[in-house]
């Protein structure tokens, strides 16, 4: 199966954040200490009273960095890696093209599995419905990844079902949740794989969002919505 490469949905670009302790998993696991922020608590963190005894290098929210560098996360876990490099990809204005390819890499360079994600600035207005998932609150980001699968999205269908529920939620305030569950309540067809899984990401108009996936697709209907999906394997 081709791995694709999904699309912008429209030019904005992130803002870099200019403050805030960031975290990278490197491609082989490995940890330093790398602190932005207050000089106090970077000299505490990094001496070891941040936790790891300088071993561990976390950016973004600072309850997770201090789980993660205490040991409650690990770098096979696929939603340790994906929170990881999403806060990357605020704290480097990566595009979420380059996003999503990088959490990609990272989760097979770790795991020894390949899965295909989404990523998305839309962090207050998307709906999901996904197999793991991941939100950055100080870089407003969001992913979604699931295991590879070999089917691909059939694009007829996808788009016709997004169309669909995209003119049946024309009048709905929050137009993404809407088009998620009217797609998931009347059953996908767009995904023939054995299980059936599939993840999918609605978003509104405006926000960027791109995936790196095996046979996935994603589709603008009625000038409201963004779909994209793909099917997911065991």
């Amino acid at each position: 199966m081709k791995l694709l490469i999904g699309i912008f949905a429209s030019a904005l670009g992130l803002e870099l954040q200019a403050t805030g302790f960031q975290t990278g998993l490197k491609e082989n696991g490995e940890r330093a200490c790398s602190c932005v922020g207050d000089p106090d608590f970077c000299a505490d963190f990094c001496s070891g009273s941040g936790g790891g005894s300088g071993s561990c290098s976390c950016v973004g929210d600072p309850q997770w960095c201090e789980d993660f560098c205490n040991g409650s996360g690990t770098a096979s876990d696929p939603e340790t890696i994906m929170k990881s490099t999403l806060s990357d990809c605020g704290w480097y204005n990566w595009s979420m093209v380059k996003c999503s390819q990088e959490m990609h890499d990272r989760l097979l360079s770790n795991t020894g599995n390949a899965y295909s994600c989404i990523t998305t600035d839309d962090y207050n207005g998307y709906s999901a419905y996904k197999t793991y998932s991941v939100e950055d609150s100080w870089n407003k980001l969001v992913a979604v990844c699931g295991p590879k699968s070999n089917t691909a999205v059939n694009k007829y269908y996808f788009e016709n079902q997004c169309d669909d529920c995209s003119n049946w939620c024309m009048y709905q305030n929050n137009k993404p949740d809407c088009v998620k569950n009217c797609i998931v309540d009347r059953g996908q067809r767009f995904c023939s794989n054995a299980s059936g899984r599939y993840n999918l990401v609605v978003t509104n108009w405006n926000p960027d969002i791109a995936y790196y996936a095996y046979g996935g697709h994603l589709y603008g209907s009625r000038g409201l919505v963004y779909c994209t999906g793909y099917c997911v394997g065991n």
